[in-house]
């Protein structure tokens, strides 16, 4: 579904946006103020909406994006306090279709899921093999996984649980050139791997244990 062609600088990137993402890019006014805010007190108008269907879209923006130096916000439930959610460039809403669980491995202990679940809608998921995602924030109904992640969150039981990061396993990442690349805890040998490539990858793992040697 496409909005209404926007006019100015805005323009020529609205229309890479539409002919290379199959799911929403929302340009209109309305959308554009619907995502300014968030639970915060700020405000801030996008330059537009992007609703991706698969991680396939998540790539064209991220390429799209980067080559007009367009910054990117990705957005779930929009609960956050502190306004991580709102900026000028493009938000990227996760929680319409981007919300599915992907694998359950009940032995192990572990879910595969995209990142516009909510965590309710996880955990309810979760209860018929005896598991829980363990964060339990107050706006866990709307809350999204992506955003627990991003954000570290915790809850009333992290000091028994742990906060999301204590949680986390891997994690499939689009980097903002559009590469994909997988992490997860990495040991000494595959840390040197990492540090050998010479791609945006190996970059940052470099500049990672650049900041962490000085710090």
């Amino acid at each position: 579904m496409k909005s209404s062609i926007p006019t100015g600088k805005s323009t020529e990137i609205f229309r890479e946006l539409s002919e290379n993402v199959g799911g929403e890019v929302r340009f209109d006014n309305y959308s554009r103020q619907m995502y300014s805010t968030d639970g915060s007190i700020y405000k801030i108008d996008p330059l537009g909406v992007v609703i991706p269907r698969n991680s396939d879209d998540v790539i064209s923006v991220h390429e799209i994006s980067s080559k007009n130096k367009t910054i990117i916000t990705p957005r779930g439930g929009g609960t956050s306090l502190s306004g991580q959610t709102v900026n000028s460039g493009i938000v990227v809403d996760f929680s319409k279709y981007m919300n599915k669980i992907i694998e359950v491995c009940p032995e192990e202990k572990w879910v595969r899921a995209q990142p516009g679940i909510t965590i309710d809608n996880l955990n309810r998921h979760l209860s018929s093999y005896g598991l829980f995602f363990t964060p339990d924030p107050s706006t866990s109904s709307r809350a999204n996984i992506g955003g627990a992640m991003g954000n570290n969150s915790c809850g009333a039981h992290s000091i028994l649980y742990g906060k999301t990061v204590d949680q986390v396993l891997e994690m499939e990442i689009i980097l903002s050139n559009g590469s994909k690349i997988l992490c997860s805890e990495n040991s000494l040998n595959e840390l040197k791997t990492k540090l050998s490539l010479q791609s945006f990858e190996g970059m940052i793992y470099k500049s990672v244990v650049d900041i962490s040697t000085r710090a």
